[in-house]
């Protein structure tokens, strides 16, 4: 099934705890894959497309390395104490296009293409697969040079229920 008849036309309902989004930063041949969790989101699909947007855990930031993971939620990087949301938003025109986003990272916004992979209808909702790549220089996360490289990969899978809008 294709994304395009994946969702129904209305308001969806990001499933946080069901929903996966997994990346991996390389540099000096190395890959340093990890995972950050959904906080919250919401998906209004109309029949030219889906308004999209997201929360990001921050300080679920977590790779395979604990003095990392401390490192990255820091002040320096991340800084979770003070901003605890990484925000997604954007616009998606429908089948063949990718989803136009902001990504927002300690109150800086920079554009990213979300491609989507594909989608499915499940029982009382839809699963999305998508990816992305973020350009982690476009945010004051640290120094611009060092270790990893500039692209950090991003995959996602998003599962959506039928949002239920309170009588009026």
């Amino acid at each position: 099934m294709t994304t395009a008849t994946a969702l129904a036309a209305g308001r969806h309902t990001l499933v946080a705890q069901r929903c996966t989004v997994r990346f991996v930063a390389r540099g000096l041949g190395l890959a340093v894959p990890g995972e950050i969790s959904v906080h919250s989101g919401e998906v209004e699909v109309d029949d030219t497309g889906a308004v999209v947007s997201a929360e990001l855990d921050a300080a679920s930031f977590r790779t395979r390395s604990a003095r990392r993971d401390r490192d990255v939620r820091s002040p320096r990087f991340l800084d979770v104490e003070r901003m605890p949301r990484i925000l997604v938003s954007g616009r998606w025109d429908g089948p063949g296009t990718p989803l136009h986003a902001g990504l927002t990272v300690k109150e800086v916004t920079a554009p990213v293409e979300i491609v989507i992979v594909d989608g499915d209808r499940t029982p009382g909702g839809a699963v999305v697969h998508a990816r992305g790549r973020v350009d982690r220089r476009a945010y004051p996360v640290g120094p611009v040079r060092g270790p990893i490289g500039r692209w950090v990969d991003v995959e996602m899978r998003i599962v959506l229920l039928p949002s239920v809008l309170p009588p009026s």
